[in-house]
């Protein structure tokens, strides 16, 4: 693994290579097998809808952006109304902190404090990304990605494996 003039994170590994791009939300911001994009590299429209980003310390919508802990209610901002999407990690800058890693601290938006780690490997037998939450206090967490895969594919080409 490379860091780039831009403090992007570059892997590459055989005909693959993968961008890390911790100033965009610690997403994967391209992925290529010989020569062949596979995410959507970039959308006027938003930081959710390009790429693949992580979504911490939840994934997926909290209702009207209310919920309740421990016997405490909690709110959150509404981000897509009339819910809360995607955690809070993917719209801020992470910052590098090793050869293979990005990590940011939980913000003001988020009632618990914790911070988030990504590591990255990329060999001939694929991608792997790990994502861990190492949190201060007692919170809920469910950690994800939210990959925008491209859907077209060349007259006989094979489409891509994923294994989770």
């Amino acid at each position: 693994m490379t860091s780039d003039e831009t403090g992007r994170l570059v892997l590459d590994a055989g005909g693959a290579r993968a961008v890390v791009r911790p100033d965009e939300g610690g997403r994967l911001g391209s992925v290529t097998v010989d020569g062949r994009e596979l995410l959507v590299t970039a959308d006027p429209k938003g930081p959710i809808y390009w790429g693949a980003y992580p979504m911490a310390p939840w994934a997926g919508r909290i209702r009207r952006g209310t919920f309740t802990f421990e016997g405490v209610e909690r709110h959150l901002p509404i981000t897509m109304p009339p819910h809360a999407i995607h955690g809070v990690v993917h719209d801020r800058p992470w910052t590098v902190t090793g050869p293979d890693s990005i990590a940011i601290e939980l913000d003001a938006r988020w009632p618990f404090k914790g911070r988030v780690t990504q590591r990255f490997h990329l060999d001939t037998d694929g991608l792997e990304v790990a994502m861990t939450l190492e949190a201060d206090e007692p919170q809920p967490v469910v950690l994800g990605w939210h990959p925008w895969f491209r859907r077209v594919l060349a007259a006989g080409a094979t489409p891509a494996r994923l294994t989770f």
